[in-house]
């Protein structure tokens, strides 16, 4: 429950989707 936690998900995520 942390806000880096969360913005390294996010950018994996946006990363995955993007690709």
């Amino acid at each position: 429950m942390a806000p880096p936690q969360v913005g390294i998900t996010s950018l994996k995520f946006l990363l995955l989707w993007h690709n």
